[in-house]
This record gives structure tokens, C-alpha cells and sequence, in this order.
């Protein structure tokens, strides 16, 4: 997607098979806005990222089901911005058998805000990674059944906003502090 676009797949079937691919990849303007709503996206077991973000200045990701992602780096997102600041809204959406559920790699200049609400992430070896700069704000959700629930490094933060639940992870289970309770 290399321009502001909407795809959305409200009472009908809108589905993808990334069969040793990128499902989507958003390589936009830094103005434009991408919407990604009602979408199956299937990595076949070798799928490489569902959505793959390299650009935009904002990309909303609504009512989805991302899985299958198995390949390298077999995320269910992955959001790599090179230069532009970028915001990605996740509600809504799960994510099931993937090597990893969100990850953000910022390089260069570029920053990564990322809001998750209501996202289910089960079965990934690494469920959120924060990089660089990139800065998780995770609310009503919840991650099961991963190896490291979050993983953060450099400046990378993952903020909890409340009610949200890990379990059956093996690895690090804290959000960066302080985290905020709901009301």
C-alpha cells in the first residue's frame, strides 16, 4: 500500500493468503492514512510478517485475525519506519500462532506510537518487542501462552493502560513502569 487506502471487509469475507510473503505491506507517504478493518490474513505456516509497516503517518488495524506466520521474522506485525514518526491503532484484533505478535524496529529518525486495545496475541514466541523508538500503550488485552510477553530494549517502552492479562508466558511478564490502573 503506497497511499492513504482503506480495505474494509464488513459483512463479507476479505481475506489474504501470504503463502512465504508479506500479507500487507504499508510503504506510504508520511502523511497518508492507511485502514485495515475485517480482515483474515493467513501466513500458511511460512508467512513472513501479516502487516508489515514501513511508512505511513498513521495505520489503523481494526476486527482482524492474523495468523500462520511462521517464516523469518514471522510476525504478526512488524513496524520498521525508517524515517517518518508513525501511529498504529490496534483494536479488536487477534493474533494466533505467529513467531511474534507486534514488533517495532524503528531505524533511523523515525519514531513508532503504537495503541493496542482489545488485541488478543496466544501462541507467539515473543508476544510485544519494543525498539529503538518505539513506545507501546496496551489496554484490554490480553497474551497467552508465550515464551517473553514483552520485550523491550534501547528506548523501546510497552506501557500497560490496565486490564490487561498475561498468562502461560515463560519469559519477562512486566510492563515498563509506571503503568497505569483504570478507574
Amino acid at each position: 500500500i503506497g497511499k492513504s487506502l482503506s480495505i474494509i471487509a464488513e459483512g463479507v469475507e476479505g481475506g489474504i493468503s501470504a503463502l512465504g510473503t508479506n500479507g500487507i505491506t504499508v510503504n506510504a507517504l508520511a502523511t497518508d492514512v492507511v485502514h485495515l478493518r475485517g480482515l483474515t490474513i493467513n501466513g500458511n505456516l511460512t508467512g513472513l510478517a501479516g502487516i508489515r509497516v514501513l511508512s505511513a503517518a498513521e495505520v489503523y488495524v481494526e476486527r482482524c485475525l492474523i495468523y500462520g506466520f511462521r517464516g523469518s521474522p514471522g510476525s504478526a506485525m512488524d513496524v520498521l519506519n525508517t524515517s517518518a514518526n508513525t501511529r498504529v491503532f490496534v483494536t479488536n484484533t487477534s493474533m494466533v500462532n505467529n513467531v511474534r505478535g507486534i514488533r517495532s524496529v524503528p531505524s533511523g529518525a523515525g519514531t513508532v506510537q503504537l495503541l493496542l486495545d482489545g488485541v488478543t496475541i496466544d501462541n507467539a514466541t515473543n508476544a510485544l518487542t519494543a525498539q529503538a523508538n518505539a513506545v507501546f500503550r496496551v489496554t484490554n488485552s490480553v497474551v497467552t501462552n508465550s515464551n517473553s510477553a514483552i520485550t523491550t530494549g534501547g528506548t523501546g517502552q510497552i506501557f500497560s493502560f490496565g486490564n490487561n492479562a498475561i498468562a502461560g508466558s515463560v519469559g519477562a511478564e512486566v510492563f515498563t513502569a509506571p503503568n497505569i490502573a483504570p478507574k
